[in-house]
């Protein structure tokens, strides 16, 4: 969640690598995910964090305590609004390409 939340791709590597790590994890009293962590961290490398997360099979449907799914709760630093975009464009990508595979 840490290495989510402040965009430590290498860290993150790291773990995934582990057999045994659960990509989908829900953890603290608001229920949040790896995915949400990385969405809400504001990191520069939140983009390369949650295709990674993504791409290892995080759910980007998973709600939070709130009812609220990772897509909800990003946040992007002020200079770097694009990433609002990116990071949006990369759920509707995964989303689509689930709905196609079935």
């Amino acid at each position: 969640m840490v290495a989510a939340t402040y965009g430590n791709v290498e860290v993150l590597k790291l773990i995934l690598m582990h057999s045994e790590a659960d990509v989908n994890l829900i953890c603290g009293s608001d229920k949040s995910n790896a995915l949400h962590c990385a969405a809400s961290g504001g990191s520069v490398n939140a983009v390369d964090v949650v295709n990674l997360l993504l791409s290892t099979g995080a759910d980007p449907n998973c709600a939070n305590a709130n009812g609220l799914c990772p897509i909800d709760v990003i946040v992007v630093p002020p200079k770097l609004q694009s990433m609002r975009v990116i990071l949006g464009s990369s759920w509707k990508q995964l989303f689509f390409c689930r709905l196609l595979s079935r």
